[in-house]
């Protein structure tokens, strides 16, 4: 259930930032030597928090730039 849920809410290959653990940049995939950005859950919680709460126009870049979707979560 978990990766499900981390899959779901990044925007995957075509993403900005396609990678589940980092924030490397989608072109900066084939440089190893670079050392990237974990992704922080707690950053993520507020970006997506915060996206919720307001204009899609609004937080559409943000989370876009942290190559993240908007998703309403169903338990």
């Amino acid at each position: 259930m978990v990766s499900r849920c981390v899959i779901a809410l990044i925007r995957g290959v075509n993403g900005l930032c396609p990678c589940p653990v980092c924030l490397v940049p989608g072109d900066k995939l084939h440089d190893p030597s670079t050392k990237w950005e974990l992704r922080d859950m707690n950053e993520t919680q507020k970006l997506v928090k915060a996206a919720k709460e307001g204009k899609h126009s609004q937080w559409e870049p943000k989370l876009k730039e942290h190559g993240l979707r908007k998703i309403e979560v169903r338990l």
